[in-house]
């Protein structure tokens, strides 16, 4: 099985700006063979989560791409109406006490 690369992943344990999540967005759009994975997603600001299912939603080609969401607890993006088309994103939730 394949793990992500370095530039693949973006851990939102971390403060993450604006401006470093529009850019790995535009990763997922412009890579659509490599997987991407968020990590803690519901560590991220509520208005980054807005941006990204703004982002998405407005991208057509992210239908192509294989990007994923992991996270400990709920979040906006897990629970956006886009979440419907199960074939745009992959949520993991994990359990946090066995990790």
């Amino acid at each position: 099985m394949k793990h992500p690369e370095e530039f693949e992943l973006l851990d939102a344990s971390y403060a993450i700006a604006k401006d470093r999540l529009l850019c790995f967005l535009e990763r997922v759009i412009a890579f659509p063979q490599s997987i991407f994975v968020v990590s803690n997603v519901e560590a991220l600001s509520v208005e980054n989560q807005e941006m990204i299912l703004v982002y998405l939603s407005k991208n057509t080609l992210i239908e192509k791409s294989n990007l994923h969401f992991i996270q400990c607890a709920e979040s906006v993006v897990q629970h956006s109406p886009k979440q419907t088309n199960k074939s745009m994103f992959e949520f993991i939730l994990l359990r946090c006490a066995e990790l």
